[in-house]
């Protein structure tokens, strides 16, 4: 199980074949090492030199973390399956793994807006059913793009060219069903960014933000190198895999907040400042998002009958990603909203 330790002030010490955790009012937390599998340690937390060696001496990673954006990994020799995952990824990238997983990854993208845009069609059958085929036929838009990726020839020497092209389309079709849904007085007209100039891509992009930092800990988690992707080219300071496998969980962790948000009114037009083309949070308005935000991140979702936080979902399919890549699994199942 992956721990998160974001408490400032807290000590991280040692007790026989435990990790203690020392709140500063006090508080004690032991936890035995053979259930931990990740440490994540955020800003002003400390640990003792006799806690990296136990979790070192149990193969046990530890992730340090900057306001949710991980700046280094302790990876301890005994975790040498790293390095075989690492070097399985970067093979991948060569041979057939790279396109199929180029593949899996935008389908479960559009896939997802397609199961998020339903639920919305469903719920606004019998209140208005104008909206509700419009939506529909935006969705059956973005299946569309879906079948069309699916029969790319893999060894179409532009394949990532026109599966980015059709994943544009679908991304396209996706928002503009979602301008139909919000309040008209938010003037949404679709999606932009650098800088956001209204207050749905303002709370997008910094739910994105957020994410971005959570999917670099599963990357870390699982031992993978987050700079070398397979669909998003490889660039200097540019996380290529985090790019890609984000695409899994934009409408699961952020999209539906966001939405929700807005269409229950609990963020209205004055909560942001808007100046020229830019469009920022207020303080109360971004306290109002961030509580939201991790309150669903935090509940998650349940999947056969078990509750998951979206951070253990994350770790997990990082996790099945490597498993991919080891040829311990033959196929890789992305990360789909449940119906």
């Amino acid at each position: 199980m992956a721990y998160v330790f974001e408490t400032p002030g807290m000590y991280l010490g040692k007790h026989y074949k435990m990790i203690v955790a020392k709140s500063p009012d006090g508080e004690k937390r032991e936890i035995a090492v053979k259930n931990m599998d990740l440490v994540v340690i955020n800003s002003r937390v400390q640990i003792s030199h006799d806690a990296l060696v136990l979790l070192a001496r149990n193969a046990i990673p530890v992730v340090l973390s900057v306001l949710g954006k991980p700046v280094g990994v302790f990876h301890p020799f005994a975790s040498h399956g790293s390095v075989m995952v690492r070097r399985q990824q970067i093979l991948a990238a060569e041979d057939g793994r790279g396109v199929y997983l180029a593949k899996s990854f935008v389908k479960a993208g559009l896939t997802n807006k397609v199961r998020l845009l339903s639920q919305y069609a469903r719920t606004r059958k019998e209140s208005d059913l104008r909206l509700s085929k419009a939506i529909q036929q935006k969705v059956d838009e973005i299946k569309e793009k879906i079948d069309a990726i699916e029969k790319l020839d893999k060894d179409d020497e532009s394949i990532k060219y026109k599966i980015m092209g059709h994943e544009g389309d679908g991304t396209k079709a996706y928002f503009e069903a979602i301008k139909l849904i919000l309040p008209a007085s938010i003037r949404f007209s679709g999606r932009n960014r650098r800088p956001p100039s209204d207050p749905v891509n303002s709370s997008l992009s910094y739910g994105y933000a957020i994410l971005y930092g959570k999917m670099m800990l599963g990357i870390a988690a699982a031992g993978l190198e987050p700079f070398a992707g397979f669909l998003h080219s490889d660039r200097s300071g540019k996380p290529a895999l985090v790019l890609d496998v984000i695409e899994e969980f934009r409408q699961a962790v952020v999209d539906r907040v966001v939405f929700k948000c807005f269409t229950k009114r609990m963020l209205k037009i004055t909560d942001f400042d808007v100046s020229g083309d830019r469009c920022l949070f207020t303080d109360s308005g971004k306290k109002r998002y961030i509580e939201e935000f991790f309150k669903n991140y935090d509940d998650g979702l349940k999947i056969n009958e078990r509750e998951y936080s979206f951070q253990r979902l994350i770790i997990k399919q990082c996790r099945k990603l490597a498993r991919y890549l080891l040829k311990k699994s033959p196929t890789y199942e992305p990360f789909l909203l449940p119906w």
